[in-house]
C-alpha cells in the first residue's frame, strides 16, 4: 500500500513537472525565434538551453514510467524545467529572484543524496538533503526580503553571504553521497554508482575547461557549454545506472575517463606555464605556435594514455588487473600446452581473493550451471555470466551474499577458456555415457552367453546324451544284427563327438573352469605345460566380467607363446592397482609380436578397451613378447 501511494505521488508530481516544463519549453521557443532576429548568438545560446531542457524532459518522462516508485523521474523533470525557466527570466542581480540560480543545483543534489534506491542511505545523509532545501529556501527568502525591502540589504547581506557559503558546503557534502554509499552498498549498486562516478567526471571537465576558457579568452565564457554537458550528464548515466547498469563494462569507463581527465589536467599545466613563460594567451599566439602545441600535446597524451591508464587501473581497481594478467597468462599458457583451462578457477580465486569462487559452464543442451565437478552451482546476484557469440556459455559465481560483481572485462577475457571447459567437459560426458553403453552391452552380450550355455547345456546336449544311451540299450538288448550293432557303435560314436563339440562350443562361451574363480582358471591354464608356464595371482577379488576378459588375454597370449614364439619360459601376473585388475603374460620367446587386423590380439584389445580398460603389447624382435591389459572393476 505504502509503495502504491509513493508511485502514485510520484506520478503526480512528474505530470505537474511535466505540464509546467511544457509550458516553459514553448515559451523559451518563442523566445529563441525572435531572439534570432535580433542576434543569433543569442538565439544559438537559447536553443542550447531548451535541447538540454527537452532531453532532460524526455529523460524525466522514461525515468518515471520505468521507474514510478522512485523520485528521480520527477527530480530530472524539474532540473529541465529549472533550467528553461531561469533562462527566461528578467536580470536577476538586486532582485527578488537573484537567489534563484540555486536551484539550478539542488534536484541534482537530491539525486546524489538519494541515488540509487531513492531514499537516503542513512539519517545524517537524510539531514544534509533536508538542509540542502533549506539553505535554498531561507536564502531565496532572503533575497525577497531585500528585494522588498531595500533598506534592509545591508543587514541582510552577512546572513546571505552565510547561506551561500554553507550551500557550497552542503552540495560538496552532497558530492560525497556516493562515495560514501559505495564502501558498504551491496554489489548491484556498487554498479549502479559507478555510473554516477562516470557522470560525475564531467565537473572537474567543467573546471577544467574554464581553466582552458581563461587560458585562451582571458574570461570563463567556455564554462556555459561544461555546465549544460553536465547537466545531460549526470543525469543520463544516473538513468543508465538505474536502467541498463550492465550496457557495456563501466569499469572501462571509469579508467578511461579518469586518464583522459589527468591528461587533460596535465595539458592545461603545460599550456599555463607556455602562456605565463610567453606573456599572452592562447589566442594571441602565432596560427604555427598554436597548431604546433596543440600537435606536440596530442601526441604527449596519445603516448602517455596506455601506461597512466594502466597505473590508474592498478590503483583503482587493483583486483580487477590482477585477475586480468591471470586470465591472460593462463591463456597464453594453455595455446601453448603447458597448463589446463580448468586452472582458472584457482587462477580467479587467488586475483580475486576469493576462496570460495566457482567457475560455472551450461551444457550444450542442459541450460543448467555445472561447476568443475559436474556439481550443479547457484549464480548469485554478484555472478558474471560469461557469453561468446551473443550465448551464454558459463558463469564466475563468487561467494558469500555481499560478494562484490566479477569486472565485465575478467568476465570477457575468461569466456574463450570456460568454453574449453564446457567442451572438455562435455566430451568426456559424452566419453563417459559411450563407454557405460559399451559396459552395458558387454554385461548384455555376457549374460546372453551365460543363456545360451544353459541352453546348450540343459536343451541339445542332453537330448543327444540321452539318445546316446538310448541306443547302447537297444544295442546290448541283443535284437540286433552284428551289421546292425557295428553301424550303432559308429552312430553311439558321432553321438559322443557331437556331444563333445558341443560342450566345447559352451565352454567357449563361457569357460565352465571360471565357475572356480579367475585364479583357478589361470592355474588349470597353466596345466598345459606347467615346466614353462608359471602363474602368479595376487587377488581373487575380480567381478565375473572382468575375469572373463582377462581369461580371454591369458589364454590367448599362451596360446601364441607356446604355438608361434617357441617361448621357454612364460610367466603369467594377476594383481590389483587402485580399483583395476591388471593381468600380464610376459614370455621370452622370439618377440616381435604386433597388433594386427584381423587377429586375435586385435580383437583382445577392442574387448578390453570396450570394457574401459587399456591394452598394450611390448614386443621387441629376440627379447619376448609382454602383453598387459588394465581392467576398470568399476565403484
Amino acid at each position: 500500500m505504502g509503495a502504491s501511494s509513493r508511485s502514485r505521488r510520484t506520478m503526480i508530481a512528474a505530470t505537474a513537472a511535466s505540464a509546467l516544463a511544457g509550458v516553459v519549453a514553448a515559451w523559451e521557443l518563442l523566445v529563441a525565434v525572435l531572439a534570432l532576429v535580433r542576434d543569433p548568438l543569442e538565439a544559438l545560446f537559447f536553443a542550447a538551453v531548451l535541447g538540454v531542457g527537452c532531453a532532460l524532459l524526455v529523460l524525466g518522462g522514461l525515468l518515471t514510467r520505468r521507474l514510478p516508485e522512485l523520485p528521480f523521474g520527477p527530480l530530472v523533470t524539474a532540473a529541465g524545467a529549472v533550467l528553461m525557466a531561469l533562462h527566461l527570466l528578467p536580470e536577476r542581480q538586486a532582485s527578488a529572484l537573484e537567489g534563484t540560480w540555486m536551484l539550478l543545483y539542488l534536484p541534482l543534489a537530491l539525486m546524489l543524496v538519494w541515488f540509487p534506491s531513492g531514499r537516503a542511505a542513512t539519517a545524517g545523509w537524510r539531514w544534509a538533503a533536508r538542509s540542502t532545501t533549506g539553505v535554498v529556501v531561507l536564502f531565496n527568502a532572503v533575497c525577497v526580503v531585500a528585494a522588498v525591502a531595500p533598506g534592509l540589504r545591508p543587514v541582510l547581506e552577512p546572513p546571505g553571504l552565510v547561506l551561500v557559503l554553507a550551500f557550497l558546503v552542503m552540495l560538496g557534502w552532497c558530492c560525497a553521497a556516493p562515495l560514501a554509499r559505495y564502501r558498504c552498498a551491496p554489489s548491484t549498486q556498487r554498479l549502479r554508482l559507478r555510473w554516477m562516478f562516470v557522470a560525475g567526471l564531467a565537473l572537474p571537465g567543467t573546471l577544467l575547461l574554464c581553466w582552458a576558457s581563461y587560458l585562451m579568452f582571458g574570461a570563463p565564457d567556455l564554462v556555459v557549454i561544461g555546465l549544460l554537458v553536465s547537466y545531460v550528464i549526470i543525469p543520463v548515466g544516473g538513468a543508465v545506472g538505474l536502467l541498463r547498469p550492465r550496457l557495456f563494462d563501466v569499469d572501462r569507463a571509469v579508467v578511461a575517463a579518469t586518464t583522459a581527465t589527468v591528461l587533460a589536467a596535465a595539458a592545461l599545466c603545460v599550456v599555463a606555464a607556455a602562456v605565463w613563460a610567453v606573456g599572452l594567451r592562447l589566442t594571441e599566439w602565432s596560427t604555427f605556435g598554436a597548431v604546433g602545441a596543440v600537435a606536440v600535446l596530442t601526441a604527449g597524451a596519445a603516448i602517455a594514455y596506455p601506461g597512466l591508464r594502466g597505473r590508474l587501473e592498478e590503483v583503482l581497481y587493483p583486483e580487477r588487473a590482477r585477475a586480468l594478467r591471470a586470465v591472460l597468462a593462463l591463456t597464453a599458457g594453455v595455446e601453448a600446452g603447458t597448463a589446463r583451462p580448468e586452472d582458472l578457477q584457482p587462477e580467479l580465486r587467488t586475483a580475486l581473493n576469493d576462496p570460495g569462487l566457482v567457475v560455472a559452464h551450461r551444457g550444450w543442451t542442459d541450460p543448467t550451471l555445472l561447476r568443475l565437478d559436474g556439481t550443479p552451482a547457484e549464480p548469485t546476484a554478484a555472478t558474471g555470466i560469461l557469453r561468446l557469440g551473443g550465448e551464454q556459455i558459463g558463469a564466475i559465481v563468487p561467494s558469500g551474499a555481499g560478494a562484490r560483481q566479477v569486472p565485465a572485462a575478467v568476465c570477457k577475457a575468461s569466456a574463450p577458456l570456460v568454453a574449453s571447459i564446457r567442451s572438455r567437459a562435455e566430451i568426456s560426458r559424452a566419453l563417459a555415457e559411450v563407454e557405460l553403453a559399451q559396459e552395458r552391452m558387454l554385461l548384455a552380450g555376457e549374460r546372453e552367453r551365460h543363456r545360451l550355455e544353459r541352453d546348450l547345456h540343459d536343451g541339445a546336449q542332453q537330448r543327444l546324451v540321452a539318445l546316446g544311451m538310448r541306443l547302447r540299450v537297444l544295442q546290448r538288448a541283443g535284437t540286433t544284427s552284428p551289421a546292425q550293432s557295428e553301424e550303432l557303435d559308429v552312430v553311439v560314436a558321432e553321438l559322443a563327438t557331437a556331444v563333445a563339440e558341443l560342450r566345447q562350443v559352451a565352454h567357449g562361451v563361457r569357460p565352465s573352469i571360471l565357475d572356480a574363480g579367475l585364479p583357478a582358471a589361470l592355474a588349470e591354464l597353466a596345466r598345459r605345460d606347467p615346466e614353462r608356464i608359471t602363474v602368479d595371482a595376487g587377488t581373487d577379488m575380480v567381478p565375473a566380467e572382468v575375469a572373463l576378459t582377462a581369461y580371454f588375454v591369458v589364454n590367448e597370449a599362451v596360446t601364441n607363446a607356446l604355438r608361434h614364439a617357441a617361448a621357454e619360459r612364460i610367466h603369467v601376473t594377476l594383481h590389483q592397482e587402485g580399483s583395476a585388475v591388471v593381468v600380464s603374460v610376459t614370455d621370452d620367446g622370439l618377440g616381435g609380436a604386433r597388433v594386427r587386423r584381423p587377429g586375435g590380439l586385435a580383437g583382445l584389445e577392442e574387448r578390453v578397451t570396450a570394457s574401459g580398460g587399456r591394452f598394450r603389447v611390448a614386443s621387441g624382435a629376440g627379447r619376448g613378447t609382454t602383453v598387459q591389459a588394465v581392467l576398470p572393476c568399476g565403484s
